[in-house]
């Protein structure tokens, strides 16, 4: 398993994300709980100004379905495991 992102890695990465996609969010659908394990299906929203994830900026918005799966052993940190459908 991949050692897990540091704080700087996530900030650069949700920057990545939003200078591609200004108005990008998630809509939180349904989470689960079960002890350090957290499962959650979000749909993220937003309208590209750049080409993003081989989505040319056409000025449509687009939504990816995203299913994750996040635990966390020290309530600190947490692993995550994301898997993610783009919606035509």
């Amino acid at each position: 398993m991949a050692e897990p992102a540091t704080r700087a890695d996530v900030v650069a990465a949700l920057k990545g994300i939003t200078d591609a996609v200004p108005d990008f969010h998630w809509e939180i659908k349904e989470v689960a709980i079960n002890g350090e394990t957290l499962a959650c299906h979000s749909v993220n929203h937003g309208t590209p100004t750049k080409e993003w994830l081989g989505v040319a900026p056409t000025g449509a918005p687009i939504e990816i379905d995203k299913f994750a799966i996040y635990r966390s052993a020290t309530g600190s940190s947490c692993r995550c495991r994301p898997f993610t459908t783009p919606r035509p």
